[in-house]
């Protein structure tokens, strides 16, 4: 009777995990409060890889990375949105360039190691309308900056510039007028 006790105990214990999930449909959606042809929008952070990974990020430190990234991709995206447009992007999952590495020891706890294998990775869903409120495109767009420390300048020292330069170049990408 007691081995059962444990298996069940153990067995409640999994199912109670603190860690994050993929997203529902039931989280609800954060926006950017600014009204206009961009609408950006994301679930939870908590769900996104990032927090998987970095568990011991603050959530005061990931909402003011999220926030950055958020707004940094709706001024990007109403630079590149044709005239008349509306486009609405739901970002479903960030991770960010680099990764803890525990065993480089104590002194490197709280820093990001930025290498080749651990290229940020953005999943984005974008419905991009014409001015009558017809549908000119929709989709998820899965983002890798596979080559990123290859690219940009050695001078840039904004924490997000990866991030940004993949949000930047999937913008040029996709909200284009058709031809």
């Amino acid at each position: 009777m007691k081995p059962l006790a444990v298996l069940l105990g153990v067995l409640m214990l999994c199912g109670c995990s603190t860690t994050p999930r993929e997203s529902s449909p039931s989280t609800p959606l954060h926006a950017l409060p600014i009204d206009g042809p961009v609408n950006v929008r994301w679930r939870n952070p908590a769900t996104f890889s990032e927090a998987r990974v970095n568990r011991e990020e603050l959530p005061r430190q990931r909402d003011h990375w999220v926030d950055a990234l958020m707004r940094s991709l709706h001024a990007e995206a109403g630079r590149r949105l044709p005239a008349g447009h509306t486009v609405q992007i739901e970002v479903v999952d960030v991770k960010r360039a680099g990764d803890d590495e525990p065993w480089q020891g104590i002194d490197y706890q709280h820093v990001r190691i930025r290498r080749d294998v651990y290229p940020p990775r953005i999943t984005l869903r974008c419905m991009l309308r014409d001015a009558a409120g017809n549908m000119v495109s929709e989709g998820e767009d899965r983002l890798s900056g596979i080559n990123h420390l290859q690219i940009g300048s050695a001078v840039d020292s904004d924490p997000l510039r990866h991030e940004k330069r993949l949000l930047r170049d999937w913008a040029a990408r996709r909200l284009v007028p058709a031809r």
